[in-house]
């Protein structure tokens, strides 16, 4: 409580409401309330103030009597001056009062340095010490939303993994919600509940040194593509398909949670992907759209199921969606191509994806040391229709060469569960090795082509 009331009576100091401050700070029994008490004792006395407050009828009068006496003697000034300028002769070195000329008189420079000298020391105001800020980390078991405003009816802008530092700007009247900057520049909204709070002195010439030394380095040469290429190409295209999904209405209530866990799995690949301090901006961002990304999807997943209102999370889920183009802004901004291929084949993989996932679990999941006759036979009817869909779908040129990979592997899949529940074993073996290497095939053409989905077996 008392911290809360420290800071009440800071932002009160600041905007030079020193009364309403003190009387706050005087009701707290702290160091920093004594020292900040002091402080203002040093910026607004209380003598001064008793004495402003003060005085008697007859100095009101004095008062009064100066400033009409001034007010006559300036208006006589201006008429002077008035006068003398409507006499002076073009080319004459004085002026004429009444057909006598007289010596112009030189301006008094030394006077006029002193009276500015004094004015400046009269005006300058004194340096008021740098108030402590504060600052929060985010103290959760998962990412937090950053808001639009101070409440959950506000719209998420960012979001926030746990232990993250951000700034504390200030708070709404009852307290609950914090108004916050992240190291990014951006500001937004978070529960109170949800932070640690502390306060720390700044000192204004160590931050500057520090916001210099973490400014990120320009990428060398190819360095930034390099990483690119080494594996964030896949989670972007794999993230972007699941993303395509769900603006298609691919994704629906059946296999959302299975979207959620896709999401989540990119993300922490994501994570444990090394990469220069030079892309540390497009990493973090990154990181967080895929965050938002699965928090949104994740509350909309949990609303279908409990029959809440789904709009406000769904529109979450569309807003955070569309941050890829902000990631795309900053590929572009270092020069990494995203693609390094023109084949558009993202609708073909859209098409084909609910049999390619549904066709690769059974792949994955085939174990030759448990399978049964009774477990094979259903799977050859799931192969051969997902095969079937695959093999009808629409693919541009560019792609018919992976799509006859993908075909070839799920044929010899259906090959190998019959050959199962034939307890053939020649024909497994000899199915097994060819569904494994056509399904690696169409994996290496995704890569020629500059698509790359592949992830590991």
């Amino acid at each position: 409580m008392s911290k809360q009331r420290l800071m009440e009576a800071r932002e009160l100091m600041t905007a030079k409401r020193y009364d309403e401050a003190r009387a706050i700070l005087e009701g707290v029994d702290s160091p920093k309330a004594k020292e900040w008490l002091a402080q203002i004792e040093r910026e607004q006395p209380r003598a001064r103030k008793r004495s402003s407050e003060g005085g008697s009828f007859a100095g009101y009068l004095v008062t009064i009597f100066v400033s009409i006496l001034l007010t006559v003697l300036v208006i006589a000034g201006l008429l002077v001056a008035t006068r003398s300028s409507w006499y002076k002769p073009s080319g004459a070195s004085g002026v004429i009062v009444q057909g006598i000329p007289t010596p112009t008189r030189q301006p008094n420079t030394a006077g006029a340095d002193a009276t500015a000298e004094a004015t400046e020391e009269a005006t300058e105001v004194p340096t008021e010490e740098a108030a402590p800020a504060l600052t929060g980390v985010v103290q959760s078991n998962q990412s937090i939303n950053v808001r639009s405003g101070p409440g959950t009816n506000f719209q998420s802008v960012k979001s926030l993994l746990p232990g993250t530092t951000v700034e504390i700007l200030g708070q709404n009247p009852d307290g609950t919600w914090r108004n916050i900057r992240l190291s990014d520049g951006t500001e937004g909204w978070v529960s109170t509940s949800l932070l640690d709070i502390a306060e720390v002195e700044v000192d204004a010439e160590a931050t500057a040194e520090a916001t210099v030394d973490n400014t990120p380095p320009p990428c060398q040469g190819s360095e930034a593509q390099t990483w690119w290429n080494g594996g964030p190409t896949t989670i972007y295209n794999l993230a972007r398909l699941n993303v395509k999904r769900f603006e298609t209405e691919q994704i629906v209530a059946e296999n959302l949670p299975t979207f959620v866990t896709d999401v989540d799995t990119l993300r922490q690949q994501l994570e444990q992907t090394s990469h220069p301090d030079c892309v540390e901006t497009i990493h973090e961002t990154f990181v967080s759209i895929l965050t938002e990304i699965h928090d949104a999807a994740q509350a909309y997943a949990e609303n279908i199921e409990s029959g809440a209102n789904t709009s406000d999370s769904f529109t979450q889920l569309q807003t955070a969606t569309a941050r890829y183009a902000e990631l795309d802004t900053l590929l572009e901004a270092v020069s990494i191509i995203k693609f390094s291929t023109s084949c558009e084949i993202d609708d073909w993989l859209v098409a084909i994806w609910p049999d390619f996932e549904a066709a690769q679990i059974i792949i994955n999941g085939y174990d030759a040391a448990t399978i049964t006759p009774q477990l094979a036979r259903p799977l050859i009817f799931d192969v051969r229709r997902n095969g079937q869909n695959i093999s009808d779908a629409e693919v541009p040129e560019c792609g018919a060469i992976a799509q006859s990979h993908l075909v070839n592997a799920l044929s010899a899949a259906e090959a190998l569960f019959q050959a199962v529940y034939e307890s053939n074993t020649t024909a497994i073996q000899a199915n097994q090795g060819t569904m494994y290497q056509e399904l690696d095939a169409f994996f290496t053409e995704m890569n020629r082509i500059g698509f790359p989905i592949n992830r590991p077996r």
